[in-house]
């Protein structure tokens, strides 16, 4: 522990001095962590001693402690030993400090925050932030990869008003999109409404479906059943009981009743299924007369996906604009497909299709497909692709990253660096605050890709430059990065690593998704909720039930937390502790 500190003295030189102690504490833990200790561990448990399962904030304190108490036993002086940087309490108040400073101070009732992605809802609707801040949102997270510039600022300053009105702060985390790979726009075809009423499990109709047709240029209509569009001139003196006539897609004689009318829209009702596209004729009909005419106006364009099946192949295609029928697959960021290599695997869609590279030649990647559903998968547009053992020359911060970076550095608190892979990323991250006068920014790395997880203490030790630094496990491509099955070790190895350097975590992805999404959690879901009390900060998705979550986990991080803080682990060698890139 003491070499390796002393292999980097250069480095921790450069370090401001406040953080110093966190970088060496950082390096201790990486050399302690390149030995298997199990056996070491069992044996001192034997004799009722410390088995150094819970040393991450203070490491060099931690073994010193062990080796006096041992030689004591033994009847021995014990070594001279050097000045570990943090002691029990000092390592634990650093990290309680630097959480308070990066995300806002600690809830008095539960150890650990809860942020929140903000729906688009938010920024429309200042009361839906009020009522998560009420329901104990303490971080409220715009993810740049959705919605736009005026609704980033609408959420933000919805947030600055809360905050506020309720006397506690509320820090806004802005995530950077990143260069995310994602496949490229599919084939398309024309549009088509389909609507059908409901039927019971003998197939008979229980209720009819609700149309509403409206015509162009008009405000408001019911937000009720589905809504199809319509050239004017068939409303203008619509009535309830008027009846409109078709005949659909497949050539089916339809008919539905006026139930509801308003200005430029009308409610219908039917009792059959039917499916209409642009052009459609429509008619108007009262007292068993036409009474007008029109048709079903322009419908956007549908997307083809691809069913793809294990044993087929694809194409990525770098000169392709849009895939096509043949299999052929265009994406987001074509200049990636230069860095791939047959054998190198590739997942699809957040590991729902996977297979192995098998050929790189002129801009085409072929792909074995191994991993899928039998019956096919489909595989849409702007879907995520993985590359987990390609080393891949991407830039960290994108050009719109810089437009995002632009809007945090006048509304946020701190920023999320997605995709990181190496400290060049996180330093080309703090010459951009720098250049946007705002190094005081907070910054987050989140944990992601294969090479992010290999670099973690790497990372940590340059996030240190900067005093406001976290880390977020973002558990969604990183499971498809490391594997599923290597999903809750990683997740471990990257709270232990960050608590070494007194940096804060966010336990982030799919916490709560089912309560959030459908009202109802799963037994499994709330199990991780319960288990993210080890964080600093746990995140929730956004969903229609979204406030009901919070609420939710508030209370089941108040009951965690007398029975759980951090962990005690056992001590096998870590393949990734190391200091190298």
């Amino acid at each position: 522990m003491v070499a390796l500190e002393a292999s980097h003295a250069k480095e921790i030189e450069r370090l401001p001095s406040a953080l110093q102690p966190s970088a060496r504490n950082l390096i201790h833990y990486v050399a302690f962590r390149q030995h298997d200790l199990r056996d070491l561990q069992r044996n001192l448990a034997a004799i009722g001693l410390s088995s150094l399962g819970r040393l991450e904030a203070h490491a060099l304190a931690g073994v010193q402690t062990v080796l006096g108490v041992l030689a004591s036993l033994a009847g021995r002086t014990g070594p001279a030993l050097p000045v570990p940087p943090v002691d029990v309490d000092s390592g634990a108040r650093r990290l309680r400090e630097r959480a308070n400073a990066l995300l806002g101070p600690e809830p008095g009732d539960r150890p650990c925050r809860i942020m929140v992605t903000l729906p688009t809802a938010a920024a429309a609707d200042p009361t839906l932030m009020d009522a998560l801040v009420e329901a104990g949102m303490d971080v409220a997270r715009i993810n740049a990869a959705h919605d736009g510039l005026e609704d980033w600022t609408r959420m933000a300053r919805h947030a600055r008003a809360v905050s506020r009105r309720v006397g506690r702060a509320c820090p806004i985390l802005v995530d950077l999109p990143g260069p995310k790979l994602r496949t490229g726009p599919m084939r398309s075809r024309p549009g088509v409404l389909r609507w059908r009423p409901s039927r019971d499990e003998r197939g008979i109709v229980t209720g009819p479906a609700t149309v509403v047709f409206r015509e162009p240029g008009i405000g408001s209509v019911p937000a009720v059943g589905t809504q199809v569009p319509i050239q004017p001139g068939l409303l203008s003196d619509a009535a309830c009981g008027d009846e409109i006539r078709l005949r659909d897609c497949r050539g089916k004689r339809r008919s539905l009743v006026i139930v509801a009318v308003g200005e430029g829209w009308a409610a219908a009702e039917g009792d059959a299924s039917v499916f209409v596209e642009a052009g459609t004729p429509l008619k108007r009909r009262r007292h068993g007369r036409t009474a007008a005419h029109s048709a079903v106006a322009e419908l956007p364009p549908e997307e083809v996906p691809l069913v793809v099946r294990p044993g087929e192949e694809l194409v990525l295609d770098a000169r392709l604009k849009v895939g096509n029928a043949a299999g052929v697959l265009a994406c987001t960021l074509p200049e990636v497909l230069a860095d791939v290599r047959p054998g190198e695997p590739i997942w699809f869609d957040d590991g729902k299709l996977g297979g192995t590279i098998i050929g790189n030649e002129d801009g085409r990647v072929r792909v074995r497909i191994e991993h899928g559903a039998a019956q096919g998968t489909r595989l849409r547009g702007d879907k995520g692709i993985n590359l987990p053992a390609s080393r891949l020359r991407l830039a960290a911060i994108t050009e719109h990253d810089e437009e995002v970076l632009r809007f945090a550095a006048e509304h946020a608190d701190l920023v999320g660096l997605s995709f990181v892979r190496s400290a060049e990323d996180v330093r080309l991250l703090h010459r951009q605050l720098d250049a946007l006068e705002r190094p005081d920014l907070g910054v987050l790395l989140k944990i992601e890709t294969q090479q992010g997880f290999e670099h973690l203490p790497r990372l940590l030790a340059t996030a240190l430059e900067r005093s406001l630094a976290g880390v977020m496990v973002a558990r969604g491509d990183l499971a498809v990065e490391v594997g599923f099955e290597r999903l809750a070790e990683a997740q471990e190895e990257i709270l232990w690593f960050s608590e070494a350097a007194h940096a804060p975590v966010v336990w982030a992805t799919q916490v709560l998704e089912g309560l959030a999404k459908t009202g109802m959690p799963s037994r499994a879901e709330v199990t991780d909720a319960a288990m993210a009390v080890r964080a600093e900060c746990v995140m929730l998705n956004k969903g229609p039930h979204i406030v009901e979550a919070v609420e939710f986990l508030a209370n089941v991080l108040r009951r965690m937390v007398s029975h759980q803080e951090k962990k005690r682990s056992t001590l096998r060698r870590l393949g990734v502790a190391t200091m190298g890139e």
